[in-house]
């Protein structure tokens, strides 16, 4: 006879627990110790059970067992038979479905971390080691790799901030030079020498630019990109532009005033980085701006080394 526990219910003594005969769980007993599966805890998750709860701790176990299975199949189609004999033991003991879901997150996302992992390798972190040993620690963790690719994107955008803070660190003036009375700047316009248009920068607000005045001006910048040599001026309807033509682009800007020796000094610049960083990208140009992921910062450099000459 049964035994009442404490709390009314009532025990299945282990005379009365499913065996290989029973027409119920006893046939589904016998086939998963065949199987090799530790039943340890199913065993004495049902010793202590009442009759009704049975059916459910079976279904409950069953959806252990048809997970350790399908674990297994992920595992044998993403290792060797090799590598998979070491996870053998696992994948018959229910309690190391953690672990194995664990392993295989990061089995499955071992390229993307070691990709962000070599994309973290070529940054210049130096100045950033706090923000770049905290995106190591997310690497760690598989369920954080979103978070990484995120940060690794602000650390680019944070050294290249940098990059253009250094190497537009040009001796400037502290004052206009007497020679260029009231120096305007304007707009600049960056383009491709297949007559690309690859950025235009105002410092005038947007309702304020004439825009018909600014195409024409573009049309005439195309023109003078293949024609004009370094250190020419374009005249659009009275507006002087300062070409600069290199290799790939030319860099146009607008001024108001006399021209400046140091105006020519930062297109120069500008236009020699411009072409050394993305030079792989000139060599094998095809027309697509999206591939100079950082074009529109150039622009705003050259407004940034100018303003101590307004």
């Amino acid at each position: 006879m049964a035994k009442r526990k404490g709390s009314g219910e009532v025990a299945r003594p282990a005379s009365e627990l499913p065996r290989a005969g029973d027409t119920t769980h006893g046939d589904t007993l016998m086939d998963w110790t065949l199987r090799g599966y530790h039943l340890s805890e199913l065993m004495i998750a049902l010793k202590g059970a009442r009759e009704e709860h049975v059916p459910q701790i079976m279904k409950d176990f069953s959806a252990k067992i048809h997970m350790l299975e399908a674990l297994r199949r992920e595992f044998q189609a993403a290792l060797p038979p090799e590598k998979l004999s070491e996870l053998e033991p696992m994948f018959v003991d229910p309690s190391k479905i953690p672990e194995l879901e664990r392993r295989l997150s990061q089995l499955k996302y071992e390229p993307k971390t070691s990709e962000l992992r070599a994309e973290l390798a070529t940054l210049n972190t130096k100045g950033f080691e706090r923000e770049a040993e905290a995106i190591k620690k997310a690497l760690e963790d598989p369920r954080r790799l979103n978070e990484a690719e995120m940060a690794i994107g602000t650390l680019k955008k944070k050294i290249k901030e940098k990059f253009f803070e250094q190497e537009f660190a040009v001796q400037l003036e502290s004052r206009p030079a007497p020679s260029s009375p009231g120096l305007m700047l304007d707009t600049i316009v960056v383009m491709h020498k297949d007559g690309t248009l690859l950025a235009v920068k105002s410092k005038k607000p947007k309702e304020e630019l004439d825009k018909r005045f600014l195409s024409k001006a573009i049309v005439k910048i195309r023109e003078a990109a293949l024609q004009y040599p370094e250190g020419a001026t374009l005249d659009v309807d009275g507006t002087k532009f300062s070409i600069q033509p290199g290799a790939y682009v030319c860099v146009a800007l607008s001024f108001h005033g006399e021209e400046p020796q140091i105006l020519r000094r930062v297109l120069k610049k500008v236009t020699d980085i411009l072409e050394r960083k993305h030079s792989e990208t000139f060599k094998t140009w095809t027309g697509d701006r999206s591939r100079l992921f950082d074009i529109d910062k150039y622009p705003t450099a050259i407004f940034q080394a100018l303003e101590k000459v307004e």
